[in-house]
């Protein structure tokens, strides 16, 4: 056996004790697992924060497999219903993260947005009452490239007569610095909104910071839709500038076919539309195919933003994806934990996913599923 099989099969072990590790969550004998999130930061180790009760526990596992935080208690809320479903985790180059939740106390109708910081080795700090968010529309956040925190999400100030938008910028820092630089409340149509929507399911957002652009992309899978179509890609593009002059940030682009455009097939299955940059040439947009369970799919765009048609595109055709233990480390990383009961609670399947792409076009996957 070579170093380099032995290696491979070391890191291949890694990840499965980090799938384990999710699994072992939805398995074990008192298990109340609500509703979780997880994400891997810059040094690929995996973060789920997860409900338990009323409670929100925290654990960290490294890329060898080792628990470096596990089942800590980040926030006790007796009397209140806790939501991660519309949340992702960003991280800061410190691998500080950041997300956010909703909160609904018992016996009140207000559904308040919370957004919090945790640093590296597990220390919590409750931004609240920042930013001042309800949650009526999905908020946005992400970590600019100047180290500037930003949330954008519906303003607590809005009603159902005015939908009011709320942008906050700050800098941080590694330690935990917070300097609010922008606070913005605005009209429906003056802010992006639109970017809050990358947290639904089979839709996803590009940003161009520098260029001050982003595109919204996204499938009718909806079957009570009357305009259900699985082959249908909606596009909008999103201004992002920020500029005072502009009369609505999202502009309708078109529907397409996205099969008409398929550069690459891949034989494995994300759980999730998501793009990735293509070398210095524009980007990739990775399409699960909701026909084939088995099947992901790949089409192109431009640096401006715009679709390719594949009769202009070379190595087009089907391949196998690459094994996730050799992704490059510069790569972003995504995971999908999952879990099914049958009608009386019983614990039916568990399926956790870890998969990204190169910046050649190349996707990475590995996928574990038990089923009981």
């Amino acid at each position: 056996m070579t170093v380099l099989t032995i290696f491979l099969a070391l890191v291949s072990s890694s990840l499965e004790r980090q799938a384990d590790a999710l699994i072992s969550y939805a398995t074990k004998p008192d298990s109340k697992l609500y509703g979780s999130l997880e994400g891997f930061d810059n040094s690929g180790n995996l973060w789920m924060a997860y409900e338990w009760k009323d409670n929100l526990y925290l654990s960290v596992i490294s890329p060898s497999g080792e628990w470096i935080i596990k089942s800590k208690l980040l926030l006790d809320f007796d009397g209140a219903d806790l939501g991660l479903s519309a949340s992702k985790f960003v991280f800061d180059r410190w691998n500080n993260a950041y997300f956010s939740f909703v909160v609904l106390k018992h016996g009140s109708e207000s559904i308040d947005l919370r957004v919090v910081r945790v640093s590296s080795k597990g220390d919590i700090t409750d931004y609240s009452p920042w930013p001042e968010l309800a949650y009526r529309f999905p908020a946005y956040m992400t970590i600019l490239p100047n180290d500037t925190l930003m949330v954008l999400g519906y303003s607590l100030l809005g009603d159902l007569g005015e939908y009011l938008w709320h942008l906050s910028k700050v800098l941080i820092g590694e330690n935990g610095e917070f300097i609010p630089v922008v606070d913005l409340i605005k009209p429906h149509g003056k802010l992006p909104h639109n970017l809050g929507y990358d947290k639904l399911p089979y839709t996803t957002i590009l940003t161009n910071w520098s260029k001050g652009w982003a595109i919204y992309a996204a499938m009718t899978l909806d079957i009570e839709s009357s305009n259900y179509d699985p082959d249908l890609l909606r596009i909008k593009d999103i201004d992002i500038s920020f500029h005072d002059d502009v009369d609505s940030c999202t502009l309708y682009r078109n529907e397409y076919k996205w099969r008409d455009y398929i550069w690459k097939t891949f034989k494995a299955y994300t759980p999730e539309l998501f793009f990735a940059p293509y070398k210095d040439e524009g980007y990739v947009l990775y399409i699960p195919d909701a026909r084939n369970r088995e099947l992901t799919h790949s089409i192109r765009f431009d640096k401006n933003g715009e679709l390719i048609e594949p009769s202009e595109l070379k190595g087009r055709g089907r391949f196998r994806p690459r094994s996730f233990t050799k992704i490059p480390s510069d790569s972003k990383k995504y995971c999908d934990f999952q879990w099914w009961r049958d009608s009386y609670l019983n614990l039916d399947s568990v399926r956790v996913v870890f998969w990204g792409s190169d910046n050649k076009g190349n996707l990475y996957v590995y996928q574990k599923k038990q089923q009981f």
